[in-house]
């Protein structure tokens, strides 16, 4: 649903799109971390724990329920 990764999987192809996409995020987070030093912390942090959200959801979450956000897509 990433707009950004979806364009570059479109390019790249279904193995490598994801792959530049996650670099990418991780370039720029380490970039908002340099600029925002005094708050990199708290925006490393937190960007972990929606991460691990993010993967818990992806892998066994969606079978337990689904988020109010997700009703708001439309598909």
């Amino acid at each position: 649903m990433h707009i950004a990764i979806r364009f570059v999987s479109e390019i790249f192809g279904p193995i490598a799109g994801p792959l530049i996409g996650a670099t990418g995020k991780a370039v720029a987070g380490v970039l908002v971390g340099i600029f925002c030093r005094r708050f990199a912390g708290y925006i490393f942090v937190t960007a972990s724990i929606i991460s691990f959200w993010a993967a818990w959801y992806n892998m066994w979450g969606f079978r337990l329920y689904t988020p109010i956000i997700v009703q708001w897509f439309p598909w």
